[in-house]
């Protein structure tokens, strides 16, 4: 039975005690399409959101049911590829925190709870200090130190991220200038990642240049890293994004490089400065020979390219020492530092002076 629970919220009833078969059901998107459609009509291009919850005994009150069904749906609401979830009490508990995360994040902001550090980089043939990636903690006051890993993904989806991105970004900028009002010499470039979303900024160059200028700060003193996983979603727009970037000076490197499906093909016509090759990507290939001869041919093409080469998430003199026979520029990751609060950077930065 499919009935109209709400504007976009729609209910279907199986008797069926088979719960593969519910899911095999639910996942025939043409089906439910064509339920759904018979409902609103043939002129809605529909993305669906799927929660399940299974009736294991008899409950009283159906609405309570289908507030379980509600909240695991809005677990999967915008992921691509099999958008359905079974409701488990854990989702509970996942729920509320997302409802905290995004109730304190407009505060979060105006009481700077949102904190950044660095994370250095070292160039692999002489280990000398050359450049630091921005990071982002959040120390939120009810819930302790927050890693990114918690809070990104809601603020690509709610929108947020691009207001943070920005703060971030500028935040950035003050800190170089007060480097530079203490004279201190050869400040390494650093880095700055910009999501998704705020790519889709308007005027988004225009506002980044604006912001340096009103730091003082040269362009070509930092570098904008954007994820792979951009470019396939809209690749024509990313590049000219990214030539607009390198036209008023920025560098550009190509964050989490091999996560994606698109980065052979893309690499070719990319406009970017640097290829950063994926901490996740290298763990899972760098123990097999396999695997070294394909980070040894991204490498190799990009040098051909005459694109610089980072790798993330070195965590062994080994890996460091491999990749420095294949020639790698640069290498960011726990073996040479774990990120750190900016005034402990600057005393890394007066040492390597």
């Amino acid at each position: 039975m499919t009935t109209r629970r709400s504007a976009d919220n729609f209910v279907f009833i199986s008797k069926t005690c088979n719960k593969d078969k519910i899911f095999e059901s639910m996942s025939d998107d043409q089906h439910l399409r064509r339920d759904v459609q018979e409902i609103l009509g043939p002129d809605y291009n529909l993305t669906l959101s799927i929660g399940v919850y299974v009736i294991h005994q008899p409950m009283k009150n159906i609405s309570v049911m289908l507030d379980y069904a509600n909240i695991a749906k809005k677990t999967v609401k915008g992921r691509v590829g099999n958008p359905i979830a079974e409701y488990t009490p854990e989702m509970d508990q996942h729920m509320e925190l997302k409802k905290k995360i995004t109730v304190g994040m407009e505060a979060g902001l105006l009481h700077g709870e949102f904190i950044t550090c660095m994370q250095p980089k070292y160039s692999l043939a002489d280990e000398k200090l050359i450049g630091a990636e921005v990071l982002v903690r959040w120390k939120h006051p009810e819930l302790g130190m927050l890693s990114p890993l918690l809070f990104i993904p809601l603020f690509e989806e709610n929108g947020f991220i691009e207001k943070l991105d920005m703060y971030i970004f500028e935040t950035t900028c003050k800190m170089i200038q007060k480097w530079n009002k203490a004279t201190i010499d050869k400040i390494p470039r650093i880095s700055v990642n910009i999501s998704r979303v705020t790519l889709g900024r308007r005027n988004l160059v225009k506002e980044l240049k604006e912001i340096t200028e009103k730091y003082e700060i040269q362009t070509n003193d930092m570098e904008i890293e954007i994820t792979e996983g951009t470019l396939e979603r809209n690749a024509d727009r990313i590049i000219k994004i990214i030539n607009d970037l390198k036209s008023v000076g920025f560098y550009v490197s190509i964050d989490d490089f091999g996560s994606g499906y698109s980065s052979l093909s893309i690499l070719k016509d990319m406009p970017a400065d640097i290829i950063k090759i994926d901490k996740e990507f290298l763990s899972e290939t760098f123990d097999s020979q396999k695997g070294k001869k394909i980070i040894n041919s991204i490498i190799k093409m990009s040098k051909e390219l005459k694109l610089e080469t980072v790798a993330e998430g070195i965590e062994t003199r080994e890996q460091a020492e491999a990749l420095k026979a294949m020639n790698c520029d640069v290498a960011q990751g726990y073996y040479f530092a774990r990120p750190m609060h900016p005034e402990e950077f600057e005393s890394m930065i007066l040492r390597s002076n």
